[in-house]
Parts: C-alpha cells; sequence; structure tokens
C-alpha cells in the first residue's frame, strides 16, 4: 500500500468513525481512542479541498484536511468559523508535531490526494 494510499484509508476511517487501521503510530491510535462514536462533519470544501472535524472526548477537535483534487491546495482553518477563539493548541498527529498555540487560525499545503490529521485543543 502507497503512503498516499496509507493517508486516505486512514482519514477515511477516522472520518466514518471506523476503527483505526492496523500498523498505526501510538499518536493515531490515540487519537481514534479518544474521538467520540459520531462521524465527522464537513464544515468546507472547495476546488477539491477539504476540512472535516470531529469531537473528542476530552473536549478536544480532530481537523481532517483533505485534497481530492489534482493540484495543491492551501486550506485555510478560520477558528471563528468553527467557533473557535482565542489560541488553540495545535498538534499535528501524522507528523507528530507539536505546533503550539495557533492565534486565528492557519494555513496548510495539502498535496494532491492526501490529508492532514490535527488534534486541536481549545
Amino acid at each position: 500500500m502507497t503512503l498516499v494510499c496509507a493517508v486516505l484509508t486512514l482519514a477515511g476511517a477516522f472520518l466514518d468513525a471506523r476503527p483505526a487501521p492496523e500498523g498505526c503510530s501510538a499518536a493515531v491510535e490515540s487519537l481514534f481512542a479518544r474521538a467520540l462514536p459520531e462521524k465527522a462533519e464537513k464544515r468546507w470544501e472547495d476546488e477539491g479541498g477539504e476540512i472535516w472535524r470531529r469531537r473528542l472526548n476530552n473536549g478536544e477537535w480532530a481537523f481532517v484536511l483533505l485534497n481530492r483534487g489534482q493540484r495543491p491546495v492551501s486550506i485555510d482553518v478560520i477558528w471563528k468559523e468553527h467557533g473557535l477563539s482565542g489560541s488553540p493548541r495545535v498538534y499535528d498527529v501524522l507528523r507528530e508535531d507539536d505546533r503550539g498555540k495557533v492565534h486565528g487560525g492557519f494555513a496548510e499545503r495539502v498535496e494532491p490526494g492526501e490529508a492532514s490529521l490535527l488534534r486541536v485543543q481549545p
């Protein structure tokens, strides 16, 4: 299975509230374990780019940024559009990278057929 296929499989499982695929990192398994049982909701879509979010059991949110298009896209996540304020802490689950507190929102470049999986602590 290619890395792109694996990332899309992982993102699809998370969006649909299915179990984590085998062989995931501890960070990914932890995110799946924290997710509430309902499916994710699509919050935005444009030119192949999509923003999905899903509530976690500890008051945090998981955001999945997808690019179903043929070209790289910049996806803007603006906190107030998602009912968040201040400077939430952002953790990139796939890269296992703590981005720290992010004021107002951020832009993420997502390559064609790829996804980002982020945990957001308000």
